[in-house]
């Protein structure tokens, strides 16, 4: 005994889906419109404003008043050991003693490491040591306090002159997170596509008979005549 198997082909008019997508303008605006809506109010209702505020150092190890090319040289390879101190426990722990005796706030280890970030400027010998938290006043407290510490963590370990601070920290009045306008975009594109998404299965799973084409299309039928559709008479008035 065989079985047979016919696999059925579905033939997607790209064309016809675009003009439905079309006829559906309004749908699809409204969809987008309520996506942004929806961005905007997790934005401002659901997400905690984030502050940042940034110090630099400026790593030049030297044990005299002149700098010769050595020192920079010296300076620039050193500047990668410096950003591993500035992430160390001693330089956390003496952070967490500076914010507890200025603002009476103690924090952990975990929660000072996870507000700071130490980079380094390809070539430079400056160290940007800044530090994101939703109060702003504490997130400048904890990069002045960093710089500070580490500034003197290296002089210490390196028995050198301590790195100079560049700039010191500010109260930063402007959020960096969240990004409302990315969100609102973010919501209108989710929606616009899902919208769309769903407006084509529907379209696709679609099989009712509407004209002569999906008569031939569904039926394999060959159309003999078609009978328009009048609308009801009036009845003659008396």
């Amino acid at each position: 005994m065989e079985t047979k198997h016919e696999n059925d082909e579905m033939e997607i008019d790209l064309g016809a889906v675009f003009h439905m997508l079309l006829s559906r303008w309004w749908a699809i605006l409204l969809t987008a419109i309520l996506g942004a809506a929806a961005g905007l109010g997790i934005t401002a209702g659901l997400m905690t404003p984030q502050y940042r505020s940034s110090a630099m150092l400026y790593i030049l190890p030297r044990n005299a008043e002149e700098t010769s090319m050595s020192d920079l040289q010296v300076g620039t390879e050193l500047v990668a050991d410096c950003v591993e101190i500035a992430k160390s426990n001693t330089v956390l722990d003496a952070t967490i003693q500076d914010v507890a005796a200025q603002y009476g706030e103690v924090y952990t280890r975990q929660e000072i490491s996870d507000m700071v970030s130490v980079t380094n400027d390809a070539d430079t010998r400056i160290l940007n040591i800044s530090a994101t938290y939703e109060n702003p006043v504490i997130a400048c407290a904890v990069a002045n306090a960093v710089s500070t510490e580490t500034s003197s963590q290296v002089a210490a370990i390196m028995q050198t002159t301590p790195p100079t601070v560049v700039e010191s920290a500010e109260v930063s009045d402007t959020p960096v997170s969240p990004s409302t306008k990315r969100n609102m975009v973010l919501g209108a594109a989710v929606g616009l596509v899902l919208c769309c998404a769903v407006l084509v299965v529907r379209y696709l799973v679609d099989d009712s008979i509407r004209t002569s084409e999906d008569v031939e299309k569904y039926l394999g039928l060959n159309l003999l005549a078609v009978v328009p559709l009048e609308g009801r008479r009036k009845a003659p008035k008396k």
